[in-house]
């Protein structure tokens, strides 16, 4: 489960939980500006759109340590808008200038 914030940070919980009422994240990461939709997966890849107009992309099984590197990051010029979708190849993203962007998985 992948949970966003408008503070930048997106952090990875197990889907079945850690056996405790409250799990730690497996992973996080820190974006230089707030989560501005909720993110998407597509394959093993997690796509989060942000406040300053950019798609950022991160591993989605995490990267082998508590905090990871985004794998690329593609700008729009405004605020993302609504969750990305992936689709035939591309993660499209409506941004808050009324433009649609569409941007190939490999980055």
């Amino acid at each position: 489960i992948f949970a966003a914030a408008t503070d930048g940070t997106v952090r990875a919980f197990p889907i079945g939980g850690c056996g405790s009422s409250a799990c730690g994240p497996t992973w996080s990461a820190t974006l230089p500006s707030g989560v501005s939709a909720r993110p998407s997966i597509g394959g093993d890849v997690v796509y989060v759109g942000r406040s300053d107009g950019a798609v950022t992309a991160l591993p989605a099984a995490g990267c082998g340590a508590s905090t990871c590197p985004t794998l690329w990051t593609r700008f729009t010029g405004s605020a993302i808008t609504g969750a990305p979708v992936i689709s035939d190849g591309h993660v499209v993203v409506g941004s808050a200038n009324g433009t649609v962007t569409a941007f190939a998985l490999s980055g």
